[in-house]
């Protein structure tokens, strides 16, 4: 496979928690962008391309994100 493109502006902001410098706690963004590859097997017809994350989804105890059901694990 072969990127052939990536947009430069996110397509949507993806809020986590991430530790900073002095042990604290901040809330931060993973920005979502939209790409174009070519090469991609027959039948898959999207993929997930991700690097070393680490940080925490902020859920409630139902499982849900606190803002629009997207948490970690249920994605």
């Amino acid at each position: 496979m072969k990127i052939l493109n990536l947009n430069d502006q996110p397509i949507e902001p993806y809020d986590y928690l991430n530790t900073i410098p002095g042990g604290e706690v901040a809330e931060v963004q993973l920005p979502i962008y939209h790409g174009t590859v070519s090469g991609m097997p027959e039948g898959i017809d999207a993929l997930i391309v991700a690097s070393d994350l680490q940080g925490i989804v902020s859920c409630a105890p139902d499982g849900n994100a606190h803002d629009d059901s997207r948490c970690s694990g249920w994605i």
